[in-house]
């Protein structure tokens, strides 16, 4: 779901301060009550970049979250919510 253009990649998702498709390859997996939360701030994650999208999570606590980005540099990152969802992870106390 990207067009390259003069070797740039160009996302389907566009960047509200660019009006441009994304050019940083991202996807966020996102936990939350119902379907259409989980799509709308999934995109909305990739938008923000794995930093501000961490920063946007942790305070909802209806939702987790994980970022994974084509950068190794930046790799994955996790909600502090989203290893009670990993299969094999020891589910913390909170609720």
């Amino acid at each position: 779901q990207y067009v390259e253009i003069a070797g740039s990649r160009y996302a389907h998702i566009v960047d509200s301060h660019t009006g441009l498709g994304l050019t940083n390859r991202c996807s966020a997996t996102v936990i939350a009550p119902d379907c259409i939360t989980a799509d709308s701030v999934a995109t909305a994650l990739c938008v923000l970049g794995p930093a501000k999208a961490i920063e946007f999570i942790e305070p909802q606590p209806e939702l987790a979250a994980m970022i994974t980005s084509a950068d190794p540099a930046v790799g994955s990152i996790e909600s502090s919510r989203f290893k009670r969802f990993v299969a094999g992870e020891s589910p913390s106390p909170e609720r």
